[in-house]
């Protein structure tokens, strides 16, 4: 192979590499998920990018009813293999030969003082997959107020230019926090 070809190839799978992302596999993922009728919304850094703000993440946050939890047996074999120690965490395997961890949530669990509902009560269609809604993600991080989150929030506001009024379709328990980070906002 020449110097030429050699570095047209690597060029190629530099490409191909740049697919293997999180972002580039959720809609994969969601067919996968919708083929077997689970019900489900994709949580986590992911759903960030449907609500204007892309952030780097390393794998998919998938939260499915507890009713289906039984079902996503039938994705191993299929593209999907548990991570070593789990039989509730999965890594999809790519087409193009890499493998993106998806960290499974059920309805109920607990996450950092955030009680997962039921995925439909929180979910917006956008592209063909399930994700969680602008309100519902910006409630989620100000409930569990772990620094990324915060800062997660300021983006939300900053990309999606947010104002006081979008504060009234959350919850009561954060609203008040909401108006504070809109106020810091403001004096940037």
């Amino acid at each position: 192979m020449n110097d030429e070809a050699l570095n047209k190839a690597k060029k190629l799978l530099s490409l191909l590499e740049g697919f293997n992302t999180p972002l580039h596999q959720v809609r994969y993922v969601a067919q996968d998920l919708n083929e077997l009728k689970i019900v489900y919304c994709v949580i986590g850094g992911v759903a960030l990018s449907p609500h204007n703000y892309i952030r780097h993440t390393e794998d998919i946050d998938i939260l499915v009813a507890k009713r289906d939890v039984p079902k996503l047996k039938g994705l191993i074999g299929c593209g999907y293999t548990y991570r070593p120690g789990s039989k509730k965490n999965m890594y999809f395997h790519t087409s193009a030969g890499g493998r993106i961890p998806i960290d499974i949530l059920y309805e109920g669990d607990n996450k950092d003082g955030f009680v997962m509902p039921n995925p439909k009560s929180i979910r917006t269609k956008i592209g063909g997959v399930w994700y969680i809604s602008l309100v519902k993600v910006i409630d989620m991080k100000l409930t569990t107020a772990r620094p990324g989150d915060l800062q997660d929030v300021l983006q939300l506001i900053w990309y999606n230019e947010l104002g006081p009024d979008f504060a009234d379709q959350l919850p009561l328990s954060t609203r008040s926090e909401f108006r504070h980070y809109l106020k810091e906002m403001e004096k940037r």
